[in-house]
């Protein structure tokens, strides 16, 4: 089992499909975005999202469109 499937309690079933992980070298911050896929997410293409091994608050299920629309706008912002 991974290593991240013990840390947090996923629906049965759910395998990590994607990671994405965005680091600030001249600050040495950043984050981790991993991607479940799950039978139980509510619409086809949905994946579970864990930021840094967390399920995330604010977006608990989206798609990769929605997920890297959101890195790509933190990362403008920053």
């Amino acid at each position: 089992m991974d290593s991240d499937l013990q840390e947090v309690s996923l629906p049965y079933g759910s395998e990590l499909r994607y990671s994405v992980e965005v680091t600030d070298h001249r600050s040495k911050k950043g984050f981790k975005v991993d991607l479940y896929s799950s039978f139980y997410a509510t619409e086809p293409r949905q994946y579970l999202v864990l930021v840094d091994g967390k399920p995330s608050v604010k977006l608990p299920a989206a798609s990769k469109t929605k997920v890297l629309d959101l890195i790509r706008r933190w990362l403008v912002s920053h």
